[in-house]
């Protein structure tokens, strides 16, 4: 029962009844309504005096009888629907302000995280996709070609960028919209490698070779990139 209940009922039961006060006397129950704390009872002495008191500092004032008894029970439903109130309320409060907490904390990775977008699509926009420093060998493009497959990934973001510089590629694009526990982007910026077939691992044209991993891959975006954009080779993936 919540509080205004608790006060009906009260006053249902004990309304009119008399009670026997330690050092007042008789006295009759008057009225009864709420206070912060404690239910507080109006009381009419034989000489017409009144007071107004809580329910619980009279009680152990009061002789034996019903009324005290359901008197008591009234007093001590209406003080624990009052812990209870203020306990919602607390709740209500706290929720209110890990939420707004939780909203500034969101709003600021999302600001972090919309510079970072600028950050990385402007420098991929930077980025020199042509080998006019690079010495080419003419058997380059028959060996990318032949022993070795291409692969590309990047954020949601910069896929219309990357598609109009490679519109027959295939690469694997990320969701920028979920981040890691740490707060972090999946996928950080555009990476592209080639792999080399076991086909062509002895036949590595010597301008490739010294960017050459132990696992027979190019992991240097830009010069793979580069090489893409020279000689039109396919980007596979897959698209997530």
């Amino acid at each position: 029962m919540n509080k205004e209940e608790i006060i009906k009922n009260a006053k249902d039961e004990v309304l009119g009844c008399e009670v026997e006060h330690s050092n007042l006397g008789t006295m009759t129950i008057k009225d009864i309504k709420a206070g912060s704390d404690y239910l507080i009872v109006k009381l009419v002495q034989n000489n017409g005096n009144e007071r107004e008191m809580a329910a619980n500092f009279i009680l152990d004032k009061l002789h034996d009888s019903v009324v005290k008894g359901n008197l008591e029970n009234y007093s001590n439903m209406y003080m624990n629907s009052v812990k209870e109130e203020r306990e919602a309320i607390r709740k209500a409060e706290e929720a209110e302000r890990v939420a707004i907490a939780k909203a500034k904390e969101l709003k600021k990775k999302e600001e972090g995280r919309q510079r970072y977008i600028e950050r990385i699509t402007s420098n991929f926009k930077k980025m020199k996709l042509t080998l006019d420093d690079y010495e080419k060998m003419d058997e380059e493009e028959v060996f990318l070609r032949e022993h070795c497959s291409i692969t590309a990934a990047l954020p949601d973001f910069l896929e219309n960028y990357f598609m109009n510089q490679f519109p027959n590629s295939h690469p694997r694009i990320s969701d920028s919209s979920k981040l890691t526990v740490g707060g972090y982007l999946s996928q950080w910026a555009v990476s592209a490698k080639i792999n080399i077939r076991k086909s062509g691992r002895d036949c590595i044209p010597a301008t490739l070779r010294k960017f050459v991993n132990d696992k027979y891959e190019i992991t240097d975006t830009q010069l793979v990139l580069g090489l893409c954009s020279e000689y039109d080779l396919e980007i596979g993936g897959r698209k997530i």
